[in-house]
């Protein structure tokens, strides 16, 4: 009982900050996986501007309107 009482103590702040505003960091995680995920399988894109747009397509499940001709 007195470790579990230790540890309340100690993470008393984000406890507390956790019941106020209970946000975690998942989507974040998931969205730099994603990208780790799309850098992996391009092996390294030349162009910043296609890497960016491959981000977004795959965040974005809605296909892209394509440009009138």
């Amino acid at each position: 009982m007195l470790k579990y009482r230790c540890r309340v103590k100690v993470h008393r702040s984000g406890l507390w900050s956790y019941c106020l505003y209970p946000i975690n960091t998942a989507i974040l995680e998931a969205n730099n996986r994603k990208v780790g995920l799309i850098r992996r399988k391009a092996c390294g894109f030349h162009d910043l501007k296609y890497f960016i747009l491959k981000i977004f397509q795959a965040d974005n499940p809605l296909p892209l309107p394509l440009p009138v001709p």
